[in-house]
């Protein structure tokens, strides 16, 4: 078999349990173990298809885990393939079927046959030659149609050659998942150099969705949820992300367009040369300062790259030229083909067309093009393919499309020579379905004639620059909604300096507007919640504020109608909520208490409109429960709970004596479960904060605070989806029921293989219950979070260890088990959806003595997204009864949006009356830079210092684990040892 079918045979052997790939935007995780076991079952399908070496397959598939796993599947059937999508447009897709002549269209309907097949034993997978065909990428094309890139096996050798070994181990850690977030459509060559490459180094491709991408906010969740530690970027986009906090990127990677005026301290910035018919990445540079052109490396280290001017090798400037002795040139294009190579020294070299320049310092700066193609955000396009496609549409043979530059972005222009103008709009709508979007020109200009040279061919020196200035005659903006529209286009097409003011009938894409500067718009004025759909359906000031004025006036307090909402049932974490709050009657357990400083020079009347918004934009604030006859307790929303607020004003001495005191029962009978008090006093301004915990979780609290700073400064807040988001969790609760897993006596649990697994300390007392709480500082906050980031792992994740291996450690053992609460938002739908949405996620660990704690560490956090991805599939959660269970929560740092310094700080309220659900509930919570946990705890089982000694032990853990940065090898039996010893 290839030596890359070999390495990641080795990988699932070496880490089978480890998420391959993350896909469906984060909502689900597939193991090597589930990889290779489908993409074995794929070339089993193949091979019984009778097809040989040379073959062709075409895979038509969303892109997924299923898409990987295909093309390995095709790798170890040793045949080839061609990636197709829907979103190259029909022209295009039927071109591919019919030039390639693949013998298989495999698409979803193949694949559910395929998945019946038995998987192909490792001794039966191909042994390919590194010069059998191994597949074809179709790409734009100069003679006006798509020309296909034929690509043979021993491709996968410079992918790993020349981008998984320098471009990511870097980044890479011996038993570390490294997360590459991979961006680009199947059909590009980067798909499949991001994909092998992350592989290659046992990490985890993550496949982000062209709708997650197009929403910045949405994908920016997305990054932090995900831990996304590497992925490729366009460079305008550079310093959004660069400012942007909780992110894990260690590195962004640049590639296929040139790179101007770009620099980040958050992260290293790569930037690298590539192509198709290279298939991996020929020269790299990481940035050290802002280049006007910045360098892309000094040459490649793996094959022979040259120079070449006037047929001639020169040490200075001239044509890229590489030897590719894996690619046999284009399909079916015999001329295009030899026009792409020239025999230097007796070997065939590939001229890349790209012209560059070797600077004193060595570095190569790329220059331009020696031809017509361009890159248009990055995405290869010759202006002959959209030529082509345009005559049919516009019926005229007189077409051209010409590239230029702004500021380093390059623009499609597309003239035509007609008699009658033709609306804008609907060229575009007729090259839709034809052309992929980044192939849409940006401008159309009607021409009465085309200038000709004295050959008779269109002049294209003298096509000039398209006026992008609007026609229309300007009109101001009348709203506050239409102004800041403005500013964001002006914003967005910053790069047009000709463009002196914005009006609102100038439609943004005449102007210059595409896909990337419709994701910088929606940055620009985040605040109004724009989609790129929107923006291109809308395309105006006007249309734009229009819809955006209907969505601010349906959810404005002051025209709401009065109609009652429907009424809902429960969920089962609000049953659960309730059912505990019901065995401590006259109780104010489940109230959530928050004490908030502000900035004294706030207004407090405008304080409490805005806080009216942010109940007005979240339904669960307004959210109240009471009993039914019929369906026990329901939910529904009242319209108004403006009495919930209030504002007041007293002396420091008063405020003190309310905090002391605070906290007050709410009734179950339709009264609201939110209270807030905005108090002045002589020295500040305070927020208190009083909410019950079935309305809440830790995540809604953190979404509160930073709208009601955005909705202070004016800012339209989105109602977000609660209703709905009860709905789907009820529905998916009601049809199914939680597998409950039997406690023995004494917090033990018997497993399936007869060993015994514990779930809590052991209790060491029997008396009648009562509740209790052992509190106690983690030294090294600083230490975990900076081994969190060079390790990868979260520090919920870090801290869920330290949980396992005290339970180990304490317990003399090596089977543990526990529950850990995760927030429950499973979609970036629901992601700014305040509610209480808490999941218990079961999660077993086995600890032998022979284990190093890195590998036990990597293993718990793969045990954990594992956990996350059944914590939605009722059949397939399990749940350990309260009574006999350790419950496991990290809460994390309160965060307080501080943009404008609008909140000076926020802390916790003690809530007097807590006690623990669960036999022990561990609650981690960072604060100001400091880690304290708390140990909620059943005092009729056990004895104050037994548990005075298990947090010892839990402080001793998280010691033990930053010993790793010093000693790899450490296991888990000589950190058992060192704890005897103590």
């Amino acid at each position: 078999m290839i030596d890359y079918l070999q390495k990641f045979k080795e990988t699932v052997a070496a880490y089978p349990e480890r998420v391959a790939v993350l896909d469906k935007d984060g909502d689900r995780s597939t193991t090597y173990k589930k990889l290779d076991e489908l993409s074995s079952r794929v070339a089993a399908f193949l091979k019984s298809k009778g097809f040989q070496k040379e073959d062709l397959i075409v895979i038509h598939l969303e892109k997924s885990m299923e898409y990987i796993a295909v093309e390995l599947g095709v790798m170890k059937a040793g045949i080839a393939y061609v990636p197709l999508s829907d979103s190259m447009g029909q022209e295009r897709i039927e071109h591919v079927l019919k030039d390639s002549g693949a013998k298989l269209v495999f698409d979803a309907d193949t694949l559910e046959k395929a998945m019946e097949a038995e998987p192909l034993s490792t001794e039966a997978w191909a042994d390919s030659d590194e010069h059998d065909l191994a597949f074809v990428i179709y790409t734009s094309g100069s003679t006006g149609t798509p020309k296909g890139v034929v690509e043979e096996y021993g491709a996968y050798r410079f992918i790993t050659t020349g981008t998984a070994l320098p471009v990511l181990s870097p980044y890479h850690k011996e038993d570390d998942d490294l997360r590459f977030a991979n961006v680009a459509p199947v059909t590009f060559s980067a798909f499949n150099i991001i994909s092998f490459s992350v592989l290659y180094f046992q990490g985890t491709v993550c496949l982000v969705s062209e709708p997650l991408l197009k929403n910045p906010a949405l994908y920016m969740q997305y990054l932090v949820k995900n831990r996304i530690e590497i992925m490729f970027l366009t460079a305008s986009l550079v310093n959004t992300f660069s400012e942007a906090p909780n992110l894990s990127l260690k590195a962004i990677a640049l590639s296929s367009e040139r790179v101007s005026n770009v620099f980040s301290k958050s992260f290293d910035i790569l930037n690298l040369y590539c192509n198709t018919e290279l298939m991996s990445t020929a020269c790299l540079f990481k940035l050290d300062k802002s280049y006007p052109n910045t360098p892309i490396g000094k040459g490649c280290t793996y094959t022979d790259m040259l120079l070449l001017d006037d047929g001639k090798v020169s040490e200075k400037e001239g044509e890229i030229c590489l030897y590719l002795p894996y690619f046999r040139g284009y399909l079916n294009q015999k001329e295009e083909t030899e026009k792409a190579f020239v025999s230097i020294g007796g070997k065939k070299f590939f001229c890349t067309r790209d012209v560059a320049r070797r600077g004193e310092d060595g570095l190569l700066y790329v220059l331009g093009r020696a031809d017509d193609m361009v890159k248009i955000n990055g995405n290869r396009v010759e202006p002959a393919e959209v030529e082509t496609v345009l005559k049919k549409v516009l019926e005229t043979k007189m077409v051209a499309v010409k590239a230029f530059e702004k500021k380093g972005k390059y623009y499609l222009c597309a003239y035509y020579q007609k008699e009658y103008s033709i609306p804008v709009e609907t060229i575009r709508a007729s090259l839709k379905p034809l052309l992929p979007a980044y192939m849409i020109p940006s401008f159309f200009v009607q021409m009465k004639k085309i200038p000709l040279n004295t050959n008779g061919k269109i002049d294209r020196k003298n096509l000039l620059i398209p006026n992008f200035v609007s026609q229309n005659t300007y009109v101001a903006p009348r709203t506050e909604c239409e102004k800041i529209l403005c500013d964001a286009f002006k914003e967005a097409l910053e790069d047009f300096e000709e463009i002196e003011k914005i009006g609102i009938d100038d439609d943004f894409f005449l102007m210059g507007g595409d896909s990337v500067s419709a994701m910088e718009l929606m940055l620009a004025c985040e605040e109004l919640k724009l989609t790129v759909p929107l923006i291109y359906e809308k395309r105006t000031v006007r249309a734009l504020a229009e819809v955006l004025d209907k969505k601010i006036s349906l959810s404005s307090p002051a025209t709401a109608k009065e109609t009652p909402e429907e009424k809902l049932p429960l969920i089962l974490s609000q049953k659960e909520v309730l059912d505990y709050e019901a065995c401590l009657p006259d109780t104010i357990v489940d109230n959530v208490p928050l004490y908030l400083t502000l900035r004294s020079d706030l207004d407090e009347k405008k304080l409490y409109q805005a806080l009216k918004k942010v109940i007005e934009a979240h339904p669960a604030l307004r959210t109240v429960i009471e009993k039914d006859r019929e369906q026990g307790y329901v939910q529904y929303q009242k319209q108004n709970i403006d009495d919930a607020i209030s504002v007041e004003a007293m002396s420091e001495k008063e405020l003190d004596a309310i905090v002391e005191n605070f906290g007050e029962i709410f009734p179950l009978d339709g009264s609201p479960l939110f209270r807030c008090r905005i108090i002045r006093t002589e020295k500040r301004l305070v927020l208190l904060l009083e909410v019950h915990h079935a309305i809440v979780d830790g995540l809604s609290l953190h979404i509160f605070l930073s709208d009601i700073e955005k909705a202070y400064r004016g800012e339209v807040l989105t109602k977000d989806c609660y209703n709905e988001f009860i709905k789907e969790i009820f529905a998916a609760e009601k049809d199914t029921s939680l597998l409950s897993l039997t406690a023995n006596q004494n917090s033990t649990l018997t497993l399936s293989n007869g060993k015994i697994c514990y779930c809590a300390p052991k209790h060491d007392f029997e008396k009648e219950d009562k509740a209790a709480c052992q509190e106690i500082a983690i030294p090294c906050t600083k230490k975990i979070r900076d081994f969190c980031f060079s390790h990868s792992v979260s520090q919920n994740e870090f801290y869920l260890f330290a949980t396992a291996l005290s339970l180990a450690l304490y317990n003399d053992c090596e089977q543990v088990a526990f529950d850990w609460i995760w927030n429950g938002r499973d979609s970036a739908k629901y992601a700014d959806t305040i509610g209480y949405f808490l999941k218990e996620c079961f999660i077993a660990l086995e600890l032998p003595q022979s284990t190093p704690v890195l590998d036990a560490l990597i293993t718990c956090k793969n045990k954990i997204l594992q956990s996350l991805s059944s914590a939605n599939d009722m059949s397939q959660k399990r749940v350990l009864p309260d009574e006999n269970k350790i419950c496991f929560i990290f809460q994390g740092e309160m965060y307080v949006p501080n943009t404008h310094g609008f909140f000076t700080s926020a802390k916790w309220i003690e809530n007097s009356d807590r006690a623990a659900e669960s036999i022990m509930d561990i609650e981690v919570k960072v604060d100001d830079g400091k880690t304290e946990v708390s140990f909620d705890y059943d005092g009729g089982k056990y004895k104050r210092e037994s548990i005075a000694t298990f947090s010892k032990v839990f402080v001793f853990c998280c010691q033990m684990i930053l010993q790793i940065e010093e000693n790899a090898g450490l296991t888990i039996g000589e950190v058992k040892k060192q704890w005897q010893k103590i």
